[in-house]
């Protein structure tokens, strides 16, 4: 009856049996039913009972509700609720966690069918498990039912779905399992086998999230008209969380060596396990004073620190962006003080240093900005074509490139705002005391007028200044394909000019003087300026920070780092990936291979948060190998289809192609920029973040700082001197740029796929 293709367990043959039958409709239902179990169960929560008894370290329960017997099992455990999530689910179809965690009880089990989930940690598939007898004098049993599993955050009171692959608070985390026994065709019962099919309903997991880097697990299971022997047997499978832990700790790290010296484990340097990573260390890597709770140096590290700011980070763009709140707040808080203040609550001298001075600050931020632009432009030109750096203009530029280091942009910007404004401040310390309000808006007074024309020469320098910056960058826009970017700005540019122009014209006209009223000149320029800043430097900044991660990523000391902290985050998937692709770039893998590895839906390595036109690429691929199957090998591939077809009658999933083509095209190395840039956004977006926070990211930070910086200038150097050669393989190892996602904007193929 059945085919011996697979022998996973004691009863293999039902992956060649069964084949569920899952429509589109069916398949919503199921989610539906899933996520209304969740819901009671989330709402449920942790029985709140008398009878409550400590078995193994596992608190245990019971209550009887109606005819059926509830009972529930809780062990508290240090470790993370994604961790425990991910045991839970399992990598293979046989149920390995499962069959680990029960023991004896568990006789076998399979995934027949993977259904789509839409979070990233939303999982939903149909399963199949057999269990023991609860007494000799009954038959063993097994289900048929819908396991689906999702991840929650604690928002306050609520639960929503968490959204993020890696969770911003993972302290707030709660992760549900439901089991429900469904009736689909295809899962026939099996008496021939002594197997009494049961039904089962609400049974589950809820890992929540305490303290102290701690989780709760708690399994939930129920019966119907539970004899004595039932109890004992529910009981057992309760009481089975006692193994949880030690499970989850072989589950993430059972290397040879310790994860800090690498140094290998022997009879004398034992294997200790830190409470906290999960990872493997001896006892000279521990924390001291681990006799009871192991904790390796790492983990004591940041806890120790953890309230505590890093000294080794230097601010950068939060100096920017806190002058210009300060800034947007005075030009916002000026209106109100003019038109509603009489004269006593707001003194002359904050209305002349609101209306005067700020402006002029605001000039300077944006003459600065435009000074960096010009800098960066420039170096980054000699960078990328050599043949313009010449001895004298690397000196040049080498003499300005202070300019890019934090520190000196705060000096710069103290020292030209304090220059800009010391006329003003002189004035307002000479101010007469028979000065007011009417004096400042009439223009009349002769202070009013010194303070005017002042201001009117400095704006107008600066703005002859900033003229000729932009025409600086204007000549060299094009070279770094900015130009629908610089013509944007260009537009926004004369839209601030033209509404400064009328606002001042039209009070002189009398037209409008309620315009001069509310300093509408002096609100159009702080934030066009600042608007432009952002336009200017803040997005090109983001996306130059980008390359500075992948270059930090593509050498071995990087990606080492990372690697060890989405490792210790027990989250390496997304970065393997992305090493996987690089291999390909480098000609060490196959298509195939980066199929199989990292597009394949059901991949070790396969993330969810992939871009529809990167995961299209797959679909792509194997239609036109599949057209070339069928031409090369018309005989072979016929009779394999015919195969396939009669075995996707009894089997649960369709097998792939029995024998790929030998005969496959020769791919560029560009071919996978797609999703390498993908895949760099995604690390981007959710792992440098937190990672920056790690200690061990200082050379991350010196290495982000000084490619900011454009320390790389000595490599114009060697440019020069003509000692680097720039050949076509090494530029092809770094993404396209049009490939870098920008925003939400999603990614193209590239324009040359084939060679």
């Amino acid at each position: 009856m059945y085919s011996s293709r697979h022998h996973h367990g004691r009863y293999g043959q039902v992956l060649e049996a069964f084949a569920p039958a899952v429509t589109p409709y069916i398949e919503s239902q199921l989610a539906h039913v899933g996520r209304v179990r969740v819901d009671e169960q989330l709402r449920r929560g942790v029985h709140k009972i008398n009878s409550i008894t400590m078995t193994k370290n596992v608190m245990t329960s019971h209550i009887q509700v109606d005819d059926t017997l509830w009972m529930q099992g809780s062990v508290e455990m240090y470790g993370k609720v994604l961790d425990v999530h991910r045991f839970l689910l399992g990598h293979n179809e046989d149920m390995h966690a499962m069959r680990s965690l029960f023991g004896e009880v568990f006789l076998d089990g399979y995934v027949l069918r993977s259904l789509a989930s839409g979070g990233p940690h939303e999982r939903m598939r149909v399963t199949w498990m057999a269990l023991q007898a609860p007494h000799t004098s009954f038959n063993d049993r097994d289900y048929v039912f819908l396991q689906y599993a999702d991840v929650y955050v604690r928002d306050h009171d609520q639960l929503r779905q968490e959204t993020q692959t890696t969770p911003a608070n993972p302290a707030l985390l709660t992760a549900s399992h439901v089991w429900e026994s469904v009736d689909l065709d295809g899962v026939p019962p099996l008496d021939s086998l002594g197997l009494t099919r049961q039904r089962i309903s609400s049974w589950g997991f809820l890992v929540e999230a305490i303290d102290n880097g701690r989780v709760r697990v708690t399994m939930t299971v129920n019966q119907p008209k539970a004899s004595a022997p039932h109890r004992s047997w529910m009981d057992k499978l309760v009481v089975a969380l006692h193994r949880l832990e030690g499970l989850l700790y072989d589950h993430f790290d059972n290397g040879p060596c310790c994860h800090a010296c690498t140094k290998t484990f022997t009879l004398l340097r034992r294997r200790l396990q830190c409470k906290q990573c999960k990872m493997s260390y001896c006892s000279k890597c521990a924390a001291p004073g681990g006799d009871l709770v192991v904790i390796c140096r790492g983990c004591a590290s940041r806890a120790d620190n953890h309230h505590q700011p890093h000294s080794d980070q230097v601010p950068t763009a939060g100096n920017g962006g806190c002058d210009w709140v300060v800034l947007a707040l005075y030009t916002l808080a000026l209106p109100p003080i003019v038109c509603f203040d009489d004269d006593v609550t707001i003194d002359i001298y904050s209305r002349i240093f609101i209306s005067k001075a700020l402006v002029l600050v605001g000039g300077v931020s944006f003459i600065l900005s435009q000074c960096i632009i010009v800098v960066k432009f420039a170096i980054t030109e000699m960078l990328l074509d050599p043949r313009t750096a010449t001895e004298a203009r690397v000196h040049h530029v080498q003499s300005i490139r202070w300019l890019l280091y934090p520190r000196a942009q705060i000096l710069v910007w103290l020292t030209a705002s304090t220059v800009v404004v010391a006329p003003i401040l002189h004035l307002l310390l000479f101010l007469p005391d028979t000065f007011t309000s009417n004096d400042l808006i009439n223009g009349v007074h002769p202070v009013t007028q010194t303070l005017n024309i002042i201001s009117s020469l400095e704006v107008a320098a600066m703005t002859i200044i900033s003229w000729g910056l932009t025409r600086k960058i204007s000549l060299v826009v094009d070279n770094f394909g900015l130009r629908a970017t610089y013509l944007s700005i260009s537009k926004y540019s004369a839209i601030c000019l033209t509404g400064y122009g009328l606002t001042s014209l039209l009070p002189l006209l009398g037209v409008a003087e309620f315009l001069d009223e509310f300093y509408a000149t002096t609100m159009i320029v702080m934030h066009g300026s600042q608007a432009l800043c952002f336009m200017l430097i803040t997005m090109p900044l983001r996306q130059s920070y980008l390359t500075v991660f992948y270059r930090y990523l593509s050498t071995s000391e990087g990606y080492a780092a990372v690697l060890t902290f989405c490792r210790m985050e027990l989250a390496p998937e997304l970065l393997l990936a992305w090493h996987e692709v690089e291999k390909f770039k480098r000609g060490e893998v196959t298509v195939d291979y980066i199929y199989a590895k990292v597009l394949d839906l059901h991949s070790e390595l396969f993330q969810v948060d992939l871009a529809d036109e990167v995961r299209n690429i797959a679909v792509s691929f194997r239609s036109w190998k599949n057209k070339v199957d069928v031409l090369l090998q018309p005989g072979d591939i016929a009779a394999a289809r015919a195969g396939v077809v009669e075995a996707a009658k009894l089997a649960s999933f369709v097998p792939a192609p029995a024998r790929p083509s030998e005969s496959r095209p020769l791919y560029d190395a560009t071919f996978f920029h797609p999703l390498s840039a993908e895949l760099l956004r995604l690390l981007y977006l959710h792992v440098l973040p937190r990672f920056e926070e790690f200690p061990q990211s200082s050379d991350w930070i010196v290495f982000r700082n000084g490619e900011k910086a454009m320390v790389s200038l000595d490599a114009v150097d060697n440019m020069v001197r003509k000692t680097v050669v720039v050949s076509r393989p090494l530029a092809s190892m770094t993404p396209n740029i049009e490939d870098i996602p920008h925003g939400r904007r999603m990614l193209a193929m590239p324009q040359e796929e084939l060679r």
